[in-house]
């Protein structure tokens, strides 16, 4: 937990399960690793090259993939948690503890990085008033529809510029 392994060469490496939880991985060979059922949540893979590494059952929930390289498409498909189209209902927890149930509509960008929290370019909110968590002077009112001041396309931002949500109403009233 907590190694710091910038630029280390782990090519082909058995790493099946091993708790990697925070690590620094920043560039490393990770070529044709076996990362099967690693926790790799926290990590840092800013570009690391993960070209043929086996992901499967890796958690990935808030590891930064920020210019990884070679992102295995298994790897890829499992980190998408929201709808990649159409119109959906999210949820948000406010400044003020409640949660605001958001239209996501059609047009509206969105992403997620390899956790449950999810951006949207633009939001509709649909119930719950109050100021947002991260910015107090940011407001939510039913029938408005609310703007970031900047969009990030890099999905693997999870923190970026975007109106945050989760699917699932549980999932926001948890967020903390």
């Amino acid at each position: 937990r907590g190694a710091i392994l910038r630029a280390v060469n782990l090519r082909g490496a058995d790493l099946r399960g091993a708790d990697l939880y925070g690590a620094d991985l920043c560039a490393a060979d990770l070529r044709g690793a076996d990362l099967r059922g690693a926790n790799l949540r926290g990590a840092n893979l800013y570009g690391a090259d993960l070209r043929g590494a086996d992901l499967y059952g890796a958690d990935l929930y808030g590891a930064d993939l920020r210019g990884a390289k070679n992102i295995p498409a298994l790897a890829a498909a499992q980190t998408m948690t929201c709808p990649e189209e159409g119109e959906f209902v999210a949820f948000k927890k406010l400044g003020n503890g409640t949660v605001a149930k958001l239209r996501i509509p059609a047009a509206a960008r969105r992403s997620s990085a390899a956790g449950r929290k999810c951006r949207a370019e633009y939001a509709v909110v649909l119930e719950g008033e109050g100021p947002s968590i991260y910015d107090p002077s940011f407001h939510y009112a039913p029938g408005k529809t609310v703007r970031p001041a900047s969009w990030c396309d890099d999905r693997w931002q999870e923190c970026a510029g975007g109106i945050h949500f989760y699917i699932t109403r549980a999932e926001a009233e948890a967020h903390q």
